[in-house]
């Protein structure tokens, strides 16, 4: 059974609010995509200038890719990405 007094430590821990960063940063890169629409970004050139982490920066690439706006170009070992060209 778990002691009652454990359960009661947790009152000072967690947080009621929430900040999604996540949006922030897939807008950042929106207006990237947009601003240079010829240009093709690798995923390292996200992470180096908005200072992120690198799963992070590949979770809202795939957020844009997922939505269409961006398109993806090379191999496993070497991805470019750009606005989608309509």
């Amino acid at each position: 059974m778990i002691s009652k007094n454990i359960v009661e430590q947790f009152e000072q821990m967690g947080t009621t609010e929430v900040h999604i960063v996540q949006n922030e940063t897939v807008s950042t890169m929106e207006q990237v995509f947009t601003k240079y629409p010829n240009k093709y970004f690798r995923q390292s050139d996200f992470v180096q200038k908005l200072h992120k982490s690198n799963p992070f920066v590949n979770h809202c690439l795939h957020k844009l890719l997922d939505s269409k706006q961006i398109e993806r170009f090379g191999t496993k070992r070497l991805y470019l990405y750009k606005k989608v060209q309509k």
